[in-house]
């Protein structure tokens, strides 16, 4: 097996110093080594995390407005080839937005030796996370705002960072318990009557987010909706 790269092993530093134990390092550093770049030359891109062997795990609105039956490109976190993928399952963007992906061409460096461990529970308001996009990860925590409530218990879906476009399908991890906790959706403004505004605003560099006094954060699928979607296809 080719050793990893330099940036591997640098996640791997960062994970090993800030994260509570070395065998949650470790698995952290197995779900970078998971995290694919999903690519369709004709519409964009966004990110994936496999889940087993066969399958990737993604957002519905990074695979959707492609054509039936495209073959999507994947890149692993070093921008290397890792192979070929077509949808196999997929939800609603705006309902459930998740998409499950059967790998048909697999050139991946690294083996998945055991399925990747969706968590049982959403995760509560101001849990510490851990996102995975392209070759690096950034820490946050569950945002307390917009929350939900599941069985009477207030649960997150939001994180407290705001993540750019393309990170749309990157894996959410629950740090404390080790385990995927959500699926990155869409960035989200408190205020919806005025956030197209005030993104507007800040592409065209004037400086009115501030002014705007709105909580900026990003939204996820979580962990419950994960597993409802996956259904039998959870190996």
């Amino acid at each position: 097996m080719p050793r990893p790269s330099s940036i591997v092993f640098a996640i791997a530093c960062a994970l090993t110093t800030i994260l509570p134990s070395t065998s949650f390092a470790q698995d952290m550093l197995s779900a970078s080594l998971n995290t694919v770049r999903i690519t369709d030359p004709k519409k964009g891109w966004g990110h994936g995390v496999r889940i087993d062997a066969n399958h990737i795990l993604t957002a519905a609105h990074v695979v959707d407005e492609s054509a039936e039956g495209t073959q999507f490109t994947l890149l692993d976190t070093s921008a290397r080839d890792a192979g070929l993928a077509m949808v196999e399952k997929i939800g609603h963007r705006k309902l459930v937005d998740l998409a499950l992906l059967r790998i048909t061409k697999d050139d991946f460096n690294t083996e998945v030796s055991a399925p990747l461990k969706v968590c049982k529970d959403n995760v509560k308001p101001g849990t510490p996370l851990f996102v995975f996009y392209e070759n690096r990860g950034q820490h946050t925590h569950a945002s307390a705002d917009q929350p939900q409530w599941h069985l009477g218990v207030e649960s997150a879906t939001m994180t407290e960072a705001f993540f750019s476009h393309g990170v749309s399908g990157a894996a959410v991890f629950d740090v404390e318990k080790n385990c995927l906790a959500g699926i990155v959706s869409q960035q989200r403004l408190t205020n919806s009557d005025t956030a197209e505004q005030c993104l507007t605003d800040t592409v065209n560099k004037k400086p009115l987010l501030k002014a705007c006094s709105l909580l900026i954060g990003t939204v996820f699928v979580p962990a419950l909706d994960i597993g409802t979607f996956l259904g039998q296809e959870q190996f």
